[in-house]
């Protein structure tokens, strides 16, 4: 939020950079809040307004992982920090593309579980904020050695437990 809000302490280190941050954090927020009512409108069998808000979630994607790269890039933390980042924003391409594919191909299936591959990673921005919270109470390494595992940690460990949760359920079929 306080990117949203433009809390000065908060865009201070995004100086020269306040265009990229609005957009990415606003436009994702639109795919944070478009899943949910995708997953349960997907369910209910509503289609046509599943297929309409699909479109709005991928094009918010589109637009936010864009931004997403050149902050990645262009981040002062370190390179390692902007490479989990980056990592992150092609996750959140890939399995947002595999879904379409798979929709397209009428793998409907397989379209629920690449869609929340991708929510997952829609989410990596809350799994973030957790990761920096729980180190920073128990005061595990320094702020950047946070940042940096955080920017692994919030999209690799949540996508690998959504895919062995998704696998045993077809191993225990």
């Amino acid at each position: 939020m306080p990117y949203v809000l433009w809390d000065p302490s908060s865009m201070e280190r995004f100086l020269g950079r306040e265009f990229w941050i609005f957009t990415h954090v606003s436009i994702g927020m639109i795919a944070l809040l478009v899943g949910p009512v995708q997953f349960w409108l997907g369910w209910k069998g509503k289609f046509i307004s599943h297929k309409r808000l699909g479109k709005i979630y991928l094009i918010a994607i589109g637009i936010s992982s864009i931004a997403s790269f050149y902050l990645a890039f262009t981040t002062d933390i370190s390179w390692v920090f902007g490479l989990g980042l980056g990592g992150l924003g092609i996750a959140w391409l890939l399995t947002t593309g595999m879904a379409v594919l798979a929709i397209r191909k009428q793998k409907v299936l397989l379209h629920r579980e690449w869609m929340t591959r991708s929510y997952i990673v829609t989410m990596g921005f809350v799994f973030f904020r957790v990761f920096v919270g729980i180190t920073s109470v128990f005061e595990i390494g320094t702020l950047f050695e946070r940042l940096e595992a955080a920017s692994w940690f919030c999209w690799a460990f949540p996508l690998l437990f959504a895919e062995i949760s998704i696998q045993r359920k077809k191993l225990l079929a």
